[in-house]
């Protein structure tokens, strides 16, 4: 019953679909080979608000967890290369959603690696120390001819009781895709049920961070920021709004790749994992960045780094601090990747990040921040793809000097905002950033936190570090979503199998016609499904759907549109009637 449940949030979701204005787009830590068009409609600029600014100075490093991949091919995964990864905590387990990748040909190294597939792998904590199952031959299935190319880069949220999935469809030819997915159960890679194509406007777009509202962080509007500087300017804005699915695109920047070629950024940026939100009530947002001069092969002279930015509370479109120098960047060798093992070489990508299960227990606060900044140190839990090859992680601690003040618990109304002066604390020097101005206030994203079971031990091992010190911020984690045990009727699977249908065709690249869906009723039995078993399973909203659904069935004329062969726009509905 609980697919069924997923399915029809989804619908509520899609009923509300709001049309999306956008322009150009990106690429990631691997770009796909083909160029997108050039040629954008044009977009909105979001509507400029008052500056935000802040007093407090962060200070931020990383440090990694160990020298070695947590996740690999020689580590037994089936996979030869287990890179870029999404991070999520269900129940008492933390999960990863991996990019995965085979060669084409074993016996020729780099000449055409295959599709791109997501996997999944399990994370064990133990005395500060973290291992990964390895990947196995189980995949999320691509899905129509948009997928065809491979499923790329997740990053994944938690919101409201569901997982959200933000990934890169690529078709293997000319076009890249941001689209997302819902699921219950992250640890079955085929429960997500495809949402839509998010920017569908866009001829190119990927990378998707979003940051949903909810009563807890009082904000009033969805976020995503996505997108990268390789096809654009930079990281692109998109809003939306709560309990409505789609995303009104604009024409404005969160972050753009500097320009001075001295920066570990003026190459490149793109969207790391969703924001989190610190102790001080600003957000955490990881990015990924690249930079020139580093010539490894004939084809390839970047360095890809990892840098941070802190977002507004009331506004997170506007970025208060930005590392002026990268967090983290390729040092250890299967980092560099200089040989054929590696898909790329000079590449650390970080697209998974949670609050860290053992807190700041092993983290060297006071080495790497100094002992000012320890009371106030926060930890986060990160894995990062290496080389475009292996996964490894790290932990990012965030800090402030004066011990913040805890703020008020958060309302549904728009916060008025203050006037302080940002900072930027390097190791060097201490510089002001400027505000960039944004819009209307945003939710940050939940992720839940788990208890992990942890040894105890009286003695820290020293693991090696980044060369980086900057900022510092603080997480507050919800709980976990309850399970729920139900029993799904036979009539209710019918349902169930009937929509999945629908939907599939819906999403196949080959727009099978939708006349040809068999109209014999009992193919089409809606019998069994009443709105007070949708209440029971703990639905968050009453769908107005009739009171019982019977003999249903789709058709082109009735139920189902498409205004495009990339369904673009789309809208489904699906008629009750009571008896």
């Amino acid at each position: 019953m609980l697919p069924l449940v997923i399915f029809f949030i989804w619908l509520q979701l899609c009923s509300g679909f709001i049309s999306s204005d956008d322009a150009a787009a990106a690429s990631s830590s691997e770009p796909s080979t083909s160029t997108p068009p050039s040629t954008m409609p044009p977009f909105p600029t979001l509507p400029t608000s008052a500056p935000v600014h802040s007093s407090i100075t962060y200070k931020v490093a990383a440090q990694r967890v160990s020298n070695q991949p947590i996740l690999s091919k020689d580590m037994g995964s089936f996979w030869d290369f287990n890179y870029n990864a999404a991070l999520f905590q269900k129940d008492d387990e933390i999960g990863l959603f991996v990019r995965v990748q085979n060669l084409k040909d074993e016996n020729v190294p780099l000449n055409g690696p295959g599709p791109s597939y997501l996997a999944i792998s399990k994370l064990i904590f133990k005395n500060g120390q973290v291992c990964a199952t390895p990947t196995i031959n189980e995949t999320m299935t691509p899905l129509g001819l948009s997928e065809a190319g491979g499923t790329e880069d997740p990053r994944i949220t938690f919101n409201n009781g569901l997982y959200y999935l933000f990934y890169t469809a690529y078709d293997g030819i000319n076009k890249a895709v941001l689209s997302s997915a819902i699921t219950a159960n992250p640890f079955e890679p085929n429960s997500w049920i495809r949402l839509s194509e998010d920017l569908p406007l866009r001829n190119w777009s990927k990378s998707g961070a979003a940051l949903f509202a909810s009563k807890e962080n009082g904000l009033t509007k969805d976020y995503l920021f996505w997108g990268d500087s390789s096809y654009s300017d930079g990281i692109q804005i998109a809003i939306g709004e709560p309990g409505k699915w789609g995303w009104k695109d604009y024409n404005t920047y969160l972050l753009k790749k500097r320009n001075e070629t001295k920066f570990f950024d003026s190459v490149l940026v793109e969207s790391g994992p969703s924001p989190l939100k610190l102790n001080t009530g600003d957000y955490l947002f990881i990015y990924n960045s690249a930079r020139a001069g580093y010539y490894t092969r004939p084809d390839w002279n970047l360095q890809y780094n990892i840098g941070y930015a802190i977002l507004a509370e009331t506004d997170p479109t506007q970025v208060l601090d930005r590392s002026k120098r990268p967090l983290m960047s390729p040092e250890l060798d299967w980092e560099i990747g200089d040989s054929d093992k590696y898909l790329k070489p000079n590449v650390v990508f970080l697209e998974g990040l949670i609050p860290d299960p053992d807190g700041c227990k092993y983290a060297n606060v006071s080495g790497l921040l100094g002992d000012q900044y320890v009371d106030n140190a926060e930890c986060f839990f990160g894995v990062y793809g290496a080389a475009d090859s292996n996964l490894g992680a790290v932990r990012i601690i965030v800090s402030t000097e004066t011990p913040p003040t805890n703020p008020p618990p958060p309302t549904t109304t728009t916060l008025p905002t203050t006037t302080k002066t940002a900072s930027i604390t390097t190791t060097a020097s201490t510089t002001t950033t400027s505000a960039q101005t944004s819009s209307s206030p945003v939710p940050p994203v939940t992720i839940p936190t788990v208890p992990i079971a942890k040894t105890t031990t009286t003695k820290e091992t020293p693991v090696p570090t980044s060369t980086v010190s900057e900022a510092s911020v603080s997480i507050t984690s919800p709980t976990p979503p309850p399970t729920t045990t139900t029993t799904t009727s036979d009539a209710n699977t019918k349902v169930l199998n009937r929509l999945l249908f629908v939907h599939a065709i819906w999403r196949n690249g080959d727009r099978t016609p939708l006349d040809t869906f068999p109209n014999d009723p009992s193919t089409n039995d809606w019998d069994g499904l009443e709105m007070g078993e949708l209440t029971e399973l703990g639905m968050r909203q009453q769908f107005e759907l009739g009171q019982r659904f019977r003999e249903q069935y789709v058709t082109r004329s009735d139920k189902m549109m498409f205004l495009n062969s990339t369904f673009r726009s789309n809208e489904i509905y699906i008629r009750s009637s009571g008896k």
